[in-house]
């Protein structure tokens, strides 16, 4: 945490934490402008798998500073430098993810006026009451027009934290079967085939970090990578699952393509060129394969905790 000229927070600086589920240790008190909460996944766990943390300290509504006084001198200073207010609303935990409270959305009523205080400059969709705009915090020059008697609010930031599933959702090329591409005589070029793997888990986010993902093929042969181990990310994916029924993951969280991976793979075909023969006549080039060619695809997902889930589809050549 740092104060408003980006120095560290004075030591012993309490900062306050609420989950969405699982549970969290309550609050801790920072050293160098750092303290340390522990997150522990059990019941209340959210359908979605994905847990909001809220950290709260009391501390100032932050400005830009546009005549170096130290001070705010006019509510123009409140606006940061991506052109965004810096006026603040009560902290709420932001369960789906939107960016404004919601009805059902806990919030924590700093100033205890009994309902939520919205910032001046709400976003659309915010059930509020809206502040009165002005700056809330000691570094202010004492202009009532612009100085708010209320001296502190909490500040705050949140985290998504992701409680994945050790079980994959693996879909391979739409659940369709692998048709590799035979090379062309005339040229004798062997065509690659690049197809999709999606590798979520149960609810369409991330595996757990870690999780490796294996590719094994019976025909034709993968020339992309055969591996490939899952990141430490909270995004999720937006779309259906294998049952059909759609993923409940935010809509600012992910994409539609977030758990795809790229496979390529070529055909064990083997190209003959021409041939000249002694009696003047020529055999054409071919491209030959073992007939009836098929084989399996499989994708192999291990979690950290050892659970393996197995998808396969068909190959042919």
């Amino acid at each position: 945490m740092a104060d408003h000229f980006h120095n560290p927070v004075p030591d012993g600086t309490a900062v306050a934490f609420t989950s969405e589920g699982g549970v969290v240790l309550p609050s801790c008190t920072t050293v160098g402008g750092v303290c340390t909460s522990t997150l522990t996944s059990q019941a209340l766990r959210p359908s979605n798998g994905r847990v909001t943390v809220l950290a709260r300290a009391t501390g100032e509504e932050t400005f830009t500073d546009l005549n170096g006084d130290g001070f705010v001198n006019t509510l123009a200073e409140m606006i940061d430098a991506n052109g965004a207010s810096t006026d603040m609303g009560d902290a709420f935990v932001d369960y789906n993810e939107n960016g404004v409270r919601d009805s059902n959305e806990p919030y924590f009523d700093f100033n205890g006026n009994g309902y939520y205080t919205a910032p001046k400059i709400a976003a659309a969709g915010d059930i509020t009451h809206p502040s009165s705009g002005l700056y809330r915090g000691l570094l202010c020059n004492g202009d009532p027009a612009v100085c708010s008697a209320q001296k502190t609010i909490d500040v705050r930031n949140s985290q998504v934290i992701v409680f994945s599933s050790s079980t994959a959702n693996i879909i391979i090329n739409g659940g369709a079967t692998i048709a590799l591409p035979t090379c062309t005589p005339s040229t004798g070029v062997i065509d690659s085939r690049t197809f999709t793997v999606t590798v979520v888990d149960q609810n369409g986010n991330a595996m757990p970090a870690g999780t490796l993902v294996t590719f094994l093929a019976t025909a034709g042969t993968i020339t992309s990578t055969r591996s490939y181990t899952v990141p430490d990310t909270t995004g999720c994916r937006i779309g259906n699952g294998p049952d059909g029924v759609a993923y409940a993951c935010p809509a600012g969280a992910g994409s539609a393509s977030f758990g795809n991976i790229s496979v390529t793979m070529t055909t064990n075909a083997v190209f003959s060129p021409s041939i000249t023969n002694a009696d003047g006549t020529t055999t054409p080039a071919t491209c030959s394969i073992a007939t009836g060619s098929t084989g399996i695809f499989t994708v192999n997902v291990t979690s950290p905790s050892g659970v393996v889930t197995t998808n396969s589809v068909g190959v042919t050549e």
